[in-house]
C-alpha cells in the first residue's frame, strides 16, 4: 500500500472490527434476556460464567507459564475461581459441590497445560516462516547465547558492502540456518519443563529478527517495514554452537561486524 500501511495491519483492523460489532450484539441479546426477574443473578446465562471462568484461568496461567516465578500465583486463581463459584451458586454450599468445583479447576489446569504442551510439539502452531515475503533489503539482527558467551551480529554494523541490508539470497541463506536447527531439535516432556524452568533468558539459544523493507536506507521514514520473521529456538549447547559457526562460515559477513559478550556479564 502507497499510504505506509502494511495489508496485514487493515486485514487485522478489519477482523478486529467485525469481532468487535459481533460482542456488541452478543451483549445487546444477553441485555435483552435479562429482565427484572433476572436482575440479582449473578449470570443471567450459566454458560456465561463458564466462559468468564475459563478465560480468566486461561489468562493468568498463560502470565505464570511466562515466567516461573510467578507460580505462586495459581493459588491465587484458585481461591478466586472458588470465590465465583460460591457467590455465583443458586443454592447451598455442600462438600460434594465444593468438590466438585475442584475437579472442575483440575480439568481446566489439565487442558492448559495439554494444550501449552501441543503448542511446544508444534513449534507454536506457527509452521515453517515465509521467506516469500524477503525482499533485496532485509535488516537482520541476530543472538546467539549459550551459558557462557553471546555472539550478536547486525547486517547494518560495519558492512563491508558498504550496504545496511542483506539481499534477498543472503537472507535466505541465514534464515535456513534457524530452520535446520529448529528441525533437528529432539523434542520432549522433560525438554518441554526445562523451558518453562528458562523462560527468563538464560540458557542456549539463538534467535534471528528479520525485517523486510523496500530500500536499503532503513533509517529513512519514507522506508517502511514489508514484514518481519522472528524465530526463537532454545537448543543444546552444542547445537547452538554448531549455529554460531554456521553463521559466522557465511561468506558475506565480515568478524567485524560479529559482537561478543560474557553472558553472566550481560545479565549481571
Amino acid at each position: 500500500m502507497d499510504n505506509g500501511y502494511s495489508n496485514a495491519l487493515v486485514l487485522m483492523l478489519m477482523g478486529s472490527s467485525l469481532l468487535s460489532a459481533a460482542l456488541i450484539c452478543l451483549l445487546y441479546f444477553i441485555y435483552k434476556k435479562r429482565d427484572g426477574r433476572a436482575t440479582g443473578k449473578p449470570f443471567v446465562f450459566t454458560a456465561f460464567r463458564e466462559i468468564v471462568l475459563i478465560l480468566g484461568i486461561v489468562t493468568v496461567t498463560t502470565y505464570v507459564l511466562s515466567d516461573p516465578d510467578n507460580i505462586v500465583l495459581l493459588p491465587v486463581v484458585l481461591l478466586s475461581y472458588l470465590l465465583i463459584r460460591i457467590f455465583s451458586a443458586k443454592s447451598t454450599l455442600t462438600i460434594a459441590k465444593f468438590v466438585k468445583w475442584i475437579a472442575v479447576f483440575a480439568v481446566y489446569m489439565i487442558m492448559i497445560f495439554a494444550f501449552n504442551f501441543i503448542s511446544y510439539l508444534c513449534d507454536g502452531f506457527a509452521g515453517k516462516p515465509d521467506l516469500s515475503v524477503l525482499t533485496d533489503y532485509d535488516h537482520v539482527w541476530v543472538w546467539v547465547q549459550t551459558d557462557e558467551d553471546i555472539m550478536t551480529y547486525t547486517s547494518s554494523y560495519k558492512n563491508p558492502e558498504g550496504r545496511k541490508t542483506l539481499t534477498k539470497e543472503q537472507a535466505e541463506q541465514l534464515t535456513d540456518i534457524y530452520i535446520k536447527a529448529l528441525d533437528s531439535r529432539e523434542k520432549s516432556f522433560s525438554d518441554y519443563i526445562d523451558c518453562l524452568k528458562h523462560r527468563n533468558l538464560a540458557g542456549n539459544f539463538a534467535s534471528i529478527t528479520l525485517y523486510t523493507r523496500n530500500s536499503d536506507d532503513i533509517y529513512s521514514d519514507n522506508n517502511s517495514i514489508i514484514d518481519v520473521i522472528d524465530i526463537d529456538v532454545r537448543l543444546t549447547k552444542n547445537s547452538t554452537e554448531q549455529v554460531a559457526e554456521e553463521i559466522k562460515a557465511l561468506d558475506f559477513i565480515s568478524p567485524e561486524q560479529i559482537s561478543y559478550l560474557e553472558t553472566k556479564e550481560f545479565y549481571h
